[in-house]
């Protein structure tokens, strides 16, 4: 070996070991041979393997002849000390190729190094940054299978729950959280997941959705403010029928809103009792709403310095703020500068500041940030970020206005778009109005059209002027008039002139001339000599005939 003849030295250990399969000193002259750094077939698992067999045979040799390894250098420190360099060598040799596989090999095959914590939280690292390239739920499944008592195990689990939460609802349709909700019920995501189911099912705002809701999930965590929340929305304090989805606390407050309350005042504090004179809140505030000092108090939410506070002694908010009730269960709270949405069972609805906030046909929340309108659903949910310079509801209709240009939309197509489907932008227009009886008059530049409460078109979008009568709609095309729902008879006909008196329509062509009773709509008169109006009396002359028509 000291020559450089690697091949002879170890035919000459190869044939020492034949002889005697325990020599020690062959063993470890072999280890130290398939270590040396110069020898060409250097292999670190066979130095290990010979050195593990040498100190085997020393472990087992007779006294005598352990006396005399000793002597030559061979005895089981020298072979621990050597097997703590072949260590540390192939530890150092995996840290340079810094791959997945070197670590695991050196934790397989070297044992008893004390360099196999390190190799192990390494090879745990590296496999945790392979797995991170991946960024999916299946690869850190995989990673945390293999290595359950990883010091990443906790981060991969987290990341791991999460990946699979976000790929199980990409789409973010209902089905897909139920389906989340039934398979992963220990997830921790599943709050979430039942929180997007009840938003979804009661994003139409009626009471029907919450009950619904209420119904068929009894086991979501938001049962109970789904409760809470159909309790505000139809409340009816006087009811004798309650409810079976009412709770004892909310059947509490229906008793409680039933009696009136008085102030009480003593030792410099502010207190109420019921009407019965029981002391409802003992005297703890120093100030309370002036209004209360000028006579029966029927709020059910009370200001006091001391916050927020429910009839049945709930803090809803610590600060006192302006209040307002914008009705089924909402409170706008807060000063100039910061307005929050709290509801009455202690709920934020909307947490962060804004500028105002309003209640949209009992259905939708509409709020104002930073000069622009937000729409949500009331459970807080967003159906359209903040880019409306106004939202309002015409005949069912919600009608968004941004930059003067006003999009059309049904409240179900809404609800639609909570269940992660696309909302339709289609119905865009210059200017809407609301004509009564569930019709809109639309109009973009000179083209005029009108649609009803089911966005259809009842008179098509064309150029024409539209006017509303208290007979009904009348269309102007070319200086021509056209009258609909009138009588059949006057369907897609044009008449030149037109004069409304009281009950009568006076139609007039250059050929032709009609009297419509727009009571009756019927036709009256029908190409008539002459037709005039005197004296509060409508007159047809024909050949030798005069009719003349009263008011019914």
């Amino acid at each position: 070996m000291e020559q450089g003849n690697w091949a002879s030295a170890q035919q000459i250990l190869l044939k020492a070991l034949h002889k005697d399969s325990l020599n020690v000193q062959a063993e470890l002259m072999l280890s130290d041979w398939f270590f040396n750094q110069n020898n060409p077939a250097r292999h670190f698992d066979s130095a290990y393997r010979h050195n593990l067999r040498a100190l085997s045979a020393f472990q087992i040799s007779p006294l005598k002849q352990k006396e005399k390894l000793k002597q030559d250098h061979a005895d089981s420190t020298s072979i621990v000390q050597l097997r703590q360099r072949i260590d540390s060598t192939a530890f150092e040799d995996a840290k340079q190729i810094n791959t997945e596989e070197s670590y695991q090999n050196f934790v397989q095959k070297f044992q008893f190094a004390k360099e196999r914590p390190a190799a192990i939280e390494l090879r745990d690292e590296v496999a945790f940054v392979n797995v991170l390239r991946q960024n999916s739920y299946a690869a850190f499944d995989d990673y945390l299978k293999l290595y359950p008592k990883s010091h990443r195990a906790k981060d991969g689990k987290d990341r791991y729950e999460k990946l699979l939460f976000d790929s199980k609802t990409k789409d973010r349709k209902l089905k897909s959280y139920v389906t989340f909700v039934n398979e992963f019920p220990s997830s921790p995501y599943r709050t979430m997941a039942d929180k997007n189911i009840f938003e979804v099912i009661t994003s139409g705002g009626y009471s029907d959705d919450f009950v619904k809701f209420i119904a068929d999930y009894p086991q979501n965590f938001f049962v109970n403010r789904a409760r809470n929340f159909l309790f505000y929305i139809g409340r009816e304090p006087d009811e004798k029928n309650v409810p079976s989805w009412m709770t004892d606390s909310l059947r509490n407050v229906v008793e409680i809103s039933k009696l009136n309350w008085v102030l009480v005042y003593r030792n410099g504090k502010y207190g109420f009792m019921d009407s019965y004179g029981k002391e409802t809140f003992s005297p703890q505030f120093d100030a309370i709403e002036e209004d209360y000092k000028c006579g029966p108090v029927k709020d059910d939410i009370l200001v006091t310095s001391n916050g927020l506070f429910s009839r049945n002694g709930v803090r809803l908010a610590d600060k006192t703020w302006f209040t307002k009730d914008l009705g089924f269960g909402f409170l706008k709270v807060g000063d100039s500068s910061c307005v929050k949405v709290l509801h009455k069972s202690g709920v934020w609805v909307i947490e962060n500041c804004v500028q105002d906030a309003s209640i949209l046909n009992g259905r939708f929340l509409i709020v104002k940030t930073n000069g622009l309108f937000v729409l949500y659903t009331l459970s807080g949910r967003v159906l359209w970020p903040a880019q409306w310079s106004s939202i309002e509801m015409m005949e069912g209709v919600i009608v968004l206005d941004r930059d003067g240009k006003k999009t059309l939309c049904l409240p179900s197509q809404l609800v639609s778009a909570t269940d992660g489907n696309p909302l339709p932008e289609n119905f865009v227009f210059d200017n809407v109005k609301s004509l009564g009886d569930d019709r809109l008059l639309v109009s973009n530049g000179t083209l005029e059209g009108i649609i009803n409460s089911n966005l259809e078109f009842i008179v098509p979008l064309e150029r024409q002027s539209l006017f509303q009568m208290p007979f009904g709609l009348v269309r102007r095309i070319n200086d021509q008039f056209i009258f609909a729902g009138l009588a059949p008879e006057l369907e897609n006909t044009t008449w030149e002139h037109f004069r409304f008196y009281r009950q009568w329509l006076l139609l007039k062509n250059r050929d032709d001339e009609k009297l419509v009773d727009v009571h009756s709509k019927k036709i009256i008169e029908s190409k008539p000599d002459s037709l005039w109006v005197a004296n509060g009396l409508v007159f047809a002359s024909g050949k030798d005939s005069v009719h003349v028509h009263i008011n019914s």
